[in-house]
């Protein structure tokens, strides 16, 4: 087994980035932290932060059966936020991969000013993220993320800008 690893430094928070490559590594998803290994290569969770804040997409899953079948429960996720001195994880929230792709375009049309709003909201809780974007750039993410049970929520929001984005829409669309 070869395995070689390669580091960046290419966005504009200064975010280290590596991934690491193995040959006849098997196609299954194993998570360590804010790392996963997905058929071969070691990629970040995406991720957007700014000053300490930040939303985190883990424990991706799709089954393409599912979607095939017409179960527009096929994709599972978790979400992980801290905002100010508040952080909270929502675990199992439920999505239609279709949906999923729609949100990255609309992400995609946020930072070119084509749309001033995009929305998340998962199908069995409701969880949900908000994206809105100002004519300078600036994006306000807020939401609400809260357990199966309804007994704990998170409220949240925070700023950053357009530039914070676009390495967060890279990852999503390697899920």
């Amino acid at each position: 087994m070869r395995a070689a690893l390669l580091t960046s430094n290419n966005n504009s928070r200064g975010l280290l980035r590596q991934s690491l490559f193995v040959d006849n590594y098997p196609d299954v998803l194993y998570n360590y932290g804010r790392y996963r290994i997905k058929g071969g290569r070691f990629q970040m969770n995406p991720r957007i932060e700014d000053r300490g804040n930040y939303i985190e997409i883990v424990d991706f899953y799709h089954s393409l059966d599912d979607e095939r079948a017409g179960n527009p429960y096929n994709c599972t996720f978790d979400i992980r936020v801290r905002s100010g001195g508040f952080s909270g994880r929502t675990d199992g929230c439920e999505y239609d991969y279709k949906e999923w792709k729609r949100f990255i375009e609309s992400l995609e049309q946020l930072i070119s000013f084509e749309i001033k709003k995009v929305s998340l909201i998962e199908i069995c809780v409701g969880n949900h993220i908000e994206f809105v974007c100002d004519r300078t750039g600036h994006i306000i993410i807020s939401g609400e993320i809260g357990s199966d049970a309804g007994s704990h929520f998170l409220k949240f929001e925070f700023r950053t800008d357009q530039t914070a984005l676009q390495p967060f829409i890279r990852e999503l669309k390697k899920l």
